[in-house]
Order: C-alpha cells, then sequence, then structure tokens
C-alpha cells in the first residue's frame, strides 16, 4: 500500500529529516539511504520499521537539512588555508624553489575544510533518529489507512457479488440434476426391459451423482467468504489471511467447474472467478 511520512530531528544544531514511502508489495522491502554518519544505526532503523510494517516496498532516507544532502557542508578553515600558503611561500623562498602556490594546491590540503562531526550510536542520537521515524511512520500508516478503506469497500463489493452469483448457481443445480435425469430415463427407454436392471444402469447413474455433487464444495465456499467478510470487519494486520482465503475461494470454484457439468454453472464460474482474481490482485498489497 503507498503512503508518505516526513519528520524532522536535530542533532548537534544540525537539522535532519527522516522521509518515508511505501508502494505496492506483497512482502516487506525495505531500502535505505542513510548519511555514512549514521550507517551504525542502520539496522536498529529497519527493527524499527519492521514493527510498525509487515508489507510494501518501503523507502527511508534521512537527509541534512531535508535538502536531500549527505550532512553537515563543509566549513572554510581559513587559519588553516593561510598556515598552508605562508608556510609554502617561506619553504619556497628558503629553497629557492620555482614555480606558482596556486588556489588548487590550498584546495587540496585535507584541513582546509572540515566538517562539523555529528556523535554516533550514542543514546541521544538513537533517541532522536528513532522519535522523527516514529513520527514519519505514524503519517505512512495514516495514508495507507485511508487507502486501506477505499480498498475495504471493493472488496466488500466483490464478496457480495460473489455470493450472488453462488445464489445462482445453486438455483441453477436442481435443473441440471433434472435434466440429467431426464436424459438418463430416455436412455433406458431406449434398452430392453431386462436392461433396467443392468449394473451398468445403475453405476451410471450413482457415478453422475457423486461426480455432479457440490455440496460440500458450496458450504466451503459459503464458509470462506464469511470469514473474508468478517476479516475485513477486523483491525491489524489482515493480508495474509486475505490472500490465503482468495486462494481457497479460487480453489472451490475450480472443483465446482469441474463437477457441474452444465454450461450456464461454467459461465457464471468464470464471472465468479474474474471478482476473485481481483481480490487476489488487492489482497496481495494488504497489510
Amino acid at each position: 500500500m503507498t503512503g508518505f511520512g516526513r519528520a524532522a530531528f536535530t542533532l548537534g544544531g544540525d537539522e535532519f529529516t527522516v522521509e518515508v514511502r511505501t508502494l505496492n508489495h506483497r512482502h516487506l522491502d525495505i531500502k535505505a539511504r542513510i548519511p555514512e554518519s549514521f550507517s551504525a544505526l542502520e539496522t536498529r532503523i529497519r527493527a524499527a520499521i519492521k514493527e510498525r510494517l509487515e508489507r510494501g516496498s518501503v523507502a527511508v532516507s534521512i537527509s541534512f537539512g531535508g535538502s536531500g544532502g549527505e550532512g553537515p557542508l563543509p566549513r572554510l578553515n581559513i587559519k588553516a588555508a593561510r598556515s598552508y600558503l605562508e608556510a609554502a611561500r617561506e619553504l619556497k623562498k628558503t629553497l629557492d624553489l620555482q614555480g606558482e602556490i596556486s588556489l588548487e594546491f590550498i584546495l587540496r590540503q585535507k584541513d582546509v575544510f572540515s566538517g562539523k562531526a555529528t556523535p554516533l550510536s550514542t543514546k541521544e542520537t538513537w533517541a532522536a533518529i528513532s522519535a522523527a521515524l516514529g513520527k514519519a511512520l505514524t503519517s505512512v500508516e495514516s495514508w495507507r489507512t485511508k487507502e486501506g478503506k477505499t480498498l475495504e469497500k471493493d472488496l466488500k463489493k466483490r464478496i457480495r457479488s460473489i455470493k450472488s452469483f453462488l445464489a445462482k448457481i445453486e438455483k441453477t443445480l436442481p435443473a441440471m440434476r433434472k435434466a440429467h435425469k431426464e436424459r438418463l430415463a430416455a436412455r433406458i427407454k431406449g434398452l430392453s426391459e431386462n436392461a433396467l436392471s443392468e449394473p451398468a444402469v445403475l453405476v451410471e447413474t450413482a457415478v453422475f451423482a457423486e461426480k455432479t455433487d457440490v455440496t460440500e464444495e458450496i458450504v466451503r465456499l459459503k464458509s470462506h467468504l464469511e470469514a473474508f467478510a468478517h476479516y475485513l470487519t477486523l483491525t491489524g494486520p489482515m493480508g495474509k489471511r486475505l490472500d490465503f482465503l482468495g486462494q481457497e475461494i479460487f480453489r472451490e470454484l475450480n472443483t465446482i467447474a469441474s463437477k457441474a457439468q452444465n454450461a450456464l454453472i461454467c459461465q457464471t464460474i468464470v464471472s465468479m472467478k474474474l471478482e476473485v482474481e481481483k481480490i487476489r490482485e488487492q489482497v496481495q498489497n494488504i497489510e
């Protein structure tokens, strides 16, 4: 499910921003973009996300000043630059060396620019990051909750549609059995009187009754549909349960279609499968 969250925190006078973005994914996939100065805390950041989210492609980033920078900008050390310049001039004069002292030479010296280091792996550092990450994740959850309510309405609508199709199938079953009995009776009339007691006729009747009896499948299907609707009313992570029920619903439909020797029922099953496919696509992304 999609979501976005952002929160700022301050360390050593420098401001940082945490951003969390989530996209649809059937598993939890975390991609972290964290400044090197905070790399020691990446494992804890990932663990904190796993405690709040179960599914989704999650991109978490920490930037300096909210501008996407990796950390505080380097600061020019004028005193160090002047020292290098004076030292180079004295060396040139004392040793009677040729050449010019260029800006490039000064900029290559390590101490000319210095960054303001932020303490790592301290209690205060993690407390600041953890608090900001928590706020960002709360915002993400708010986004996902709104999207979830929209998906809930869609899923309930599709479950009602499947139930409506199932009711049509149940109405069709008696007519299907009656039609087969009539066909069988017509065939029996064409046989001799002695053929009425032939084992083959009895066997065919029993086999058809066994093959076309979908009572158990319909009972299980209704149970799965009721369970699906029930889970939609609960709070907490339900995506994996709904995904499993979607598979079971699809399996029962396949069995009914293979048993029912009726064109209308088969056509209805196709329509029901289309609804189930859409349901399964949705629930694979639900938390």
